[in-house]
């Protein structure tokens, strides 16, 4: 009822606001005593006064208003507003959540810097030499795991927190679960897509990769999609798990093994045939791939020197000239491509690996959806 009415409906219980003394207060105090003389419960008191009545009256009107409203122009009216509505606020508060968590912005951005001059300093200027080959296979490999498991924990780590507030809301009707899994996932990956900005621009240059836009946009897009699966996976297990602790502990566990069969620690050949559904199942393995094919299809290593060719481990490639096995030829660029079918890699089939790790970020965001639904409908 009516704010101004408070008094009067006490007084017509024989229970007057004291005076000086707030209301609401006085509200509070009389509903946690025993029911008024001659009512079974408070709410039977208040039903069958003309207060009561009033009420009923205007619930009345406004029901029917509703349903006018409803049926009139098609409005649903069970969440108070549209779903685009619901998007646009919860995009705007996750942007501002997101923002004001100062501390975790600091802690991504550190990372992203401190790792990316580590692996740049650590890799510096690669020489283009067969020498360099696993070098920069294993600077590749590192950029990949970083990306991924960085990601991962980030997300998880923040969620935890949110999902009180989610589930209480949730539960209030205040929105849709897909308008908030799709603005809370838009902004993890506009934030995402800046630290991979920049960890890619500190890299690319100090460890010399592969030159070309071409490549570079290649490599950039690859490090964004895994990104945007690290994020996807973080946040279904962010969900998933009932707590930080919890989470942080299993995660790895569940992980780890896919980085085993990413095709850098053992080849497919040599995987016991037990094991290759995880090679196949393994996320890692498809990204590896397109990395690497990326780095050495087009490019040229410089010919191998006299010295070079007796040392062993220097020229893996050979002289790479009509006839190796002439010592009297001097020695020729090798392609990069040759590391690629040594690999057992197709550089014409790389679109599938595009389309194996789209796959598998689509069913992770699909999963991630299905997780929280469960959660807040618990």
């Amino acid at each position: 009822g009516k704010v101004q009415n408070v008094a009067p409906y006490f007084d017509s219980l024989d229970l007057s606001v004291p005076e000086y003394t707030n209301p609401a207060d006085h509200m509070l105090m009389v509903l946690s005593s025993e029911a008024p003389e001659g009512y079974s419960s408070f709410p039977e008191a208040f039903e069958k006064s003309k207060y009561g009545d009033d009420f009923k009256l205007l619930q009345s009107d406004a029901m029917e208003t509703a349903k006018t409203l409803e049926s009139g122009i098609g409005l649903d009216l069970s969440l108070g507003t549209s779903w685009f509505n619901q998007f646009q606020v919860l995009l705007r508060r996750a942007t501002y959540i997101t923002y004001r968590d100062k501390k975790q912005l600091k802690v991504r951005l550190i990372q992203n810097v401190f790792i990316g001059l580590l692996l740049g300093s650590l890799y510096f200027d690669l020489a283009n030499k067969q020498s360099t080959r696993f070098d920069r296979q294993s600077a590749l490999f590192n950029m990949v795991l970083f990306s991924l498991m960085s990601s991962i924990m980030g997300t998880i780590i923040t969620l935890p927190i949110e999902k009180a507030m989610i589930k209480r809301e949730y539960g209030n009707g205040n929105y849709s679960v897909s308008s908030f899994y799709i603005a809370r996932t838009i902004v993890l990956y506009v934030y995402q897509t800046a630290y991979v900005i920049l960890f890619s621009g500190i890299l690319y240059p100090m460890i010399g990769l592969q030159e070309g836009i071409d490549h570079f946009l290649t490599f950039l897009g690859l490090f964004l999609i895994l990104g945007y699966l690290a994020i996807s996976i973080g946040f279904l297990f962010g969900t998933f798990f009932p707590n930080v602790t919890a989470a942080t502990s299993i995660v790895p566990m569940l992980i780890i093994p896919l980085i085993f069969f990413s095709g850098l620690f053992i080849t497919y050949e040599n995987i016991p045939v037990y094991f290759v559904w995880m090679y196949y199942l393994s996320f890692v393995q498809y990204a590896y791939q397109i990395v690497v094919v990326n780095e050495f299809v087009d490019r040229e290593f410089e010919p191998c020197t006299a010295t070079e060719l007796q040392t062993p481990g220097d020229c893996p490639l050979g002289p790479c000239n009509a006839d190796p096995f002439n010592r009297t030829l001097p020695a020729e660029s090798c392609r990069g491509e040759l590391i690629v079918t040594l690999l057992d890699y197709d550089p014409d089939n790389q679109y599938i690996n595009w389309i194996v790790l789209v796959s598998f970020w689509f069913a992770v965001i699909v999963l991630g959806l299905i997780v929280l639904v469960r959660f807040l409908k618990k």
